[in-house]
């Protein structure tokens, strides 16, 4: 072989060599699948070092099922659809809409959520959100509540970054109403040290479906029917509606003194 054309195919061998290694690792179908978890309390939350909350309940009693191996990748709301959707996370659990029923894969419904509208005992009882012209209303940021809310031209909507901060608002009068999915507000209840006589009920509305789903580019594909049949054994046996069946359950500790002051 002449000299050049042996120079020739070492350059061009030495260039493959490094643009193979250049390439990133891709994740495995022997890794961990790995779940998008909203930083949302009391959804997913890390407390003293310890993953807890409804998702992280959900995510356990799956893995109970399946005996698949995973992990979490704790996420702002938002964030976790990027992740799914770029198939970063291979699983997420999010609530249910056309976007992502377009863009990712529906592995299957965990539970249909309720949106309460909270206010001050002392509030004008309202059966619709046609009552709220005027008023001001709290919402969790970056979430959305189905139509009749997110569409509603009628009142002020006013984002809050944490249930803590909107209670505190309504407590203050800063706001007039509260709206978040009921888990969320009791949960904020019991940390603020507020009781059912402080913090009241005015309405509620059909929330948006808490939904499984999977990354289109997800290496993890194969195990699809796995999950699907897994959430279809644990909303059959009644699994998800004990984690998922009684909000007030966050109350049950509440402490007898309020922690809370509207003077603070």
């Amino acid at each position: 072989m002449p000299a050049t054309q042996f120079t020739f195919w070492l350059i061009l061998l030495s260039l493959l060599s490094v643009l193979c290694t250049a390439q990133p690792q891709l994740q495995t179908s022997t890794d961990p699948v790995r779940v998008a978890t909203s930083i949302i309390k009391p959804w997913g939350m890390v407390i003293d070092g310890e993953q807890q909350g409804l998702l992280i309940e959900t995510a356990k009693v799956l893995h109970t099922e399946t005996g698949i191996p995973y992990r979490h990748i704790f996420r702002p709301y938002t964030r976790v659809f990027h992740e799914l959707l770029s198939g970063y996370s291979d699983l997420a659990l999010v609530f249910q809409s056309p976007r992502v029923d377009q863009d990712a894969i529906l592995v299957g419904t965990i539970t249909q959520t309720r949106v309460i509208l909270v206010g001050l005992p002392d509030n004008q009882p309202i059966d619709s959100l046609a009552q709220l012209n005027g008023q001001s209303v709290g919402h969790m940021r970056g979430s959305k509540y189905g139509a009749a809310f997110d569409l509603a031209t009628n009142f002020k909507r006013q984002p809050i970054n944490t249930i803590e901060q909107g209670l505190a608002m309504l407590k203050r009068q800063r706001i007039d109403y509260m709206a978040a999915v009921d888990h969320t507000v009791y949960w904020g209840m019991k940390q603020l040290g507020l009781s059912a006589t402080e913090i009241a009920e005015m309405t509620s509305l059909q929330g948006p479906i808490l939904a499984l789903y999977m990354s289109k580019k997800s290496p993890h594909l194969n195990l699809l029917p796995v999950y699907q049949q897994a959430v279809a054994r644990l909303n059959h046996n009644g699994t998800f509606k004990a984690i998922y069946g009684n909000p007030q359950r966050w109350l049950d500790e509440i402490q007898q003194q309020p922690v809370f002051s509207a003077a603070e």
